[in-house]
């Protein structure tokens, strides 16, 4: 008996704190994990034709609707974009396995197409994918990687995988706050809620990160802050098309790959505005460095091609709002379809039927 009342406590204040949290502002997010990114991966090879799998980093994981992708191309959207690394080492792999047959969408631009090195997140685990594959999964693990991902989608307490108690101690006794403005989901899609941060706070520090340098000395207005970047950018010189024409090569190289297994494979610009989409046109022109990959290769495709573009509305300057996310999905979906680049379906089995096997 005193174990059970020990336990009905318990609940009552996980329950309790679980209300609490989600009245400040804070709601479950999953951990974008190595295990949840294996999961996706080997859905991705049995699904075959019927995959439509996303390679990228965060502007892949942020802008994309899943639900919307699956509704509108009868496919089955798989999310292997990992954030704040090079995709390359992604695409090597997929590029290497034969079950990978169907339609990859690729993020890319004129500065993110560098090859991976050893300390990348993809490098590691695209490594630790290999590893399953030839050793398996332990039965244990693979259970309780399932359990422990259903928890911490539903639960606030368990929010990016920390234990309740350190989220009630360190959250549960604030005052109201905006709560979590990222979240992740069991698909390893997110969403960004830019009500949830300050601004400009938030653009200025992503600007600044964006640019690479601080050109700021000591404490200015925020209008004096966005002034001295903009003159920067105006001054800014095109970099040279040396070291992107080797590495434009060399993606070009594992689509082809790709492309001689059947599968398709459509390149990318995500919506970048602001401050940072100048930083962008001022150092790889749209004119001098987009032109290549759409005269390379054909099935490309530029965010300012897209029905809406100048509506689209990057918060940050790099991200979309979660709020803009379908709409910017379906306008690219309309786009590949105009332009035929998604894979022929009509002798794959229905999505319900594939899905049945899994």
């Amino acid at each position: 008996m005193v174990w059970l009342g020990v336990l009905g406590i318990f609940l009552a204040t996980v329950i309790y704190f679980e209300w609490h949290l989600r009245s400040l502002g804070w709601s479950p997010s999953v951990v974008d994990s190595r295990d949840l990114w294996v999961e996706q991966r080997k859905r991705a090879s049995k699904l075959g034709g019927k995959a439509l799998i996303l390679v990228g980093a965060s502007r892949m994981q942020l802008d994309i609707d899943m639900a919307t992708l699956r509704d509108n191309t009868n496919l089955e959207p798989i999310q292997l974009a990992i954030d704040g690394t090079s995709y390359i080492p992604v695409l090597e792999e997929l590029a290497e396995d034969p079950t990978i047959t169907g339609t990859i969408f690729v993020s890319v631009n004129a500065y993110n197409m560098r090859k991976g090195i050893p300390k990348d997140t993809s490098v590691q685990w695209v490594k630790y994918y290999k590893a399953i594959q030839s050793k398996g999964i332990e039965p244990y693990r693979w259970i309780n990687n399932k359990v422990v991902a259903f928890f911490n989608n539903m639960l606030v307490t368990r929010l990016e995988g920390a234990k309740p108690y350190t989220i009630i101690s360190k959250l549960g006794f604030q005052q109201p706050t905006m709560g979590n403005y990222l979240i992740t989901h069991p698909n390893r899609s997110r969403d960004a809620d830019y009500n949830k941060v300050t601004m400009p706070n938030f653009y200025a520090a992503r600007l600044q990160r964006h640019y690479g340098s601080n050109l700021v000395n000591g404490s200015v207005t925020f209008e004096k802050f966005f002034a001295i970047y903009e003159k920067a950018i105006a001054d800014t010189k095109p970099a040279s098309k040396e070291t992107f024409t080797k590495n434009l090569e060399y993606l070009l190289f594992l689509v082809k790959k790709i492309e001689a297994k059947g599968g398709k494979v459509v390149l990318i610009r995500f919506p970048t505005g602001k401050l940072v989409w100048k930083v962008d046109n001022k150092r790889y022109p749209k004119e001098m460095f987009w032109k290549d990959v759409e005269q390379q290769h054909p099935m490309s495709v530029h965010f300012s091609e897209l029905s809406g573009a100048s509506s689209f509305n990057t918060p940050d300057g790099s991200h979309l709002d979660y709020r803009d996310k379908g709409k910017f999905t379906n306008s690219l979906i309309n786009i590949v379809k105009e332009k035929n680049m998604l894979y022929d379906i009509k002798s794959v089995l229905p999505i319900d039927q594939v899905d049945a096997r899994l």
